[in-house]
């Protein structure tokens, strides 16, 4: 394999180039990188750095929505939203409630919890927005090993991939408005503007009920390559005509702007984990993500059964369930336990969930509560986990 197509050696070049401050060749090999592996993140989120790092802010943005549609659960871009948050708040609650929503979702993430960390501790707010540094709040890693393999295999276009989600979470973006003032970027002479994070930031945002973002999202009805019906991956779900998988796919789209989440929630999560081609995949995750950070979710009573059985199915699922409390750890503001579901005896229980909750009152070892939260399908786990919205106190 010569230099020129080896991904590998680019990717190396790549980081060096970074790490010496050389930003536009970084830039130029990143695109390189990410044309022979259109579905890996890092190149895009190395090059999105580069790019800030080189005020070239729309550049930035179109290389992150690009991460964005590769992964949204991508750790080091999440960080990288929250730090642009941190710099463009007015003031320090709004940067407290940006990192306080992140660690609503991704609660294990150090980088977040040390931006949570220094912002509770703030005195001078002004003066620590302008101070924190991009390198203390961002993870910026070096390239990831199968990167770095010589006989790597180059990702082509319409050829699936496995791709590595580095931790499970909810994923995508805050609601949060980023309303910026003129203020260091980096604290390293690089000035952005009022008009430059507007323009740069202004497009993030996830509307409530406004579904004109679940209108343009749409599948040709006509591409061959909406489906694969021949697989080498086993897939969980399978279609057998594409006609089958995008009349699911316009039903859910329906059921979303009927307010019935749930509902299109189990719809989306079938196509996301069948022989669908991976562009459809990507938009029915938008979807998902969509349903999750909608407001007025209607919390309901599924059975645990139903929901152990097929637990990809209930990704942003809202679920009501009771039970009792154990195993519960105390964090910095907020705490984690196991809810036994539909406890009434020891050993007699439908289940056990795994709970995050930023709300601490209620809760205690051997207490009856009710969670109301969203499920999220979080691999490497073998039980239900739920990100709380609300635990009250319930009668045995």
């Amino acid at each position: 394999m010569t230099y020129q197509t080896s991904s590998a050696n680019l990717v190396r070049d790549a980081y060096h180039c970074f790490t010496k401050k050389r930003y536009n060749e970084t830039v130029l090999l990143c695109e390189k990188i990410a044309a022979l592996s259109p579905r890996e993140p890092y190149p895009l989120f190395l090059m999105a750095v580069a790019h800030l790092y080189s005020s070239s802010f729309d550049a930035a943005e179109r290389a992150l929505e690009k991460v964005q549609r590769i992964d949204p659960e991508y750790i080091p871009m999440i960080q990288l939203r929250a730090f642009l948050g941190l710099k463009a708040s007015p003031n320090l609650d709004g940067a407290l409630k940006i990192y306080l929503d992140y660690l609503t979702r991704y609660p294990w993430d150090k980088r977040l919890i040390r931006g949570r960390k220094m912002l509770g501790y703030a005195a001078n707010f002004p003066s620590l927005q302008k101070k924190a540094r991009l390198a203390d709040l961002v993870d910026i890693p070096p390239p990831p090993r199968h990167l770095l393999r010589k006989n790597a295999k180059q990702a082509r276009p319409g050829l699936k991939t496995r791709r590595r989600r580095i931790l499970p979470g909810v994923g995508s973006l805050p609601k949060s408005l980023f309303i910026a003032a003129f203020l260091v970027l980096f604290g390293a002479g690089a000035y952005l503007h009022f008009s430059e994070i507007m323009e740069f930031t202004r497009n993030i945002n996830v509307g409530g009920k406004d579904f004109s973002a679940v209108d343009g999202v749409s599948i040709t009805p006509s591409g061959y390559d909406l489906i694969s019906r021949i697989n080498r991956d086993k897939t969980r779900e399978f279609y057998v005509s594409v006609g089958e998988m995008t009349d699911d796919f316009e039903r859910a789209k329906k059921l979303i702007k009927l307010e019935r989440y749930n509902e299109a929630a189990l719809i989306l999560n079938k196509i996301r984990n069948s022989n669908a081609s991976f562009t459809v995949k990507e938009k029915a995750g938008f979807l998902v993500d969509f349903i999750r950070d909608a407001d007025d979710r209607k919390f309901e009573a599924s059975p645990y059964g139903a929901v152990s059985v097929k637990r990809y199915l209930y990704h942003g699922y809202a679920v009501s369930w009771k039970g009792r409390v154990a195993n519960m750890k105390k964090l910095n503001d907020a705490v984690s336990f196991a809810l036994l579901v539909d406890y009434r005896a020891p050993e007699t229980f439908s289940g056990i969930a795994e709970v995050y909750s930023p709300e601490k009152g209620a809760i205690e070892n051997g207490s009856f509560v009710e969670v109301d939260g969203l499920l999220l399908d979080v691999s490497g786990l073998d039980r239900p986990y739920i990100s709380a919205r609300a635990v009250r106190r319930a009668a045995r």
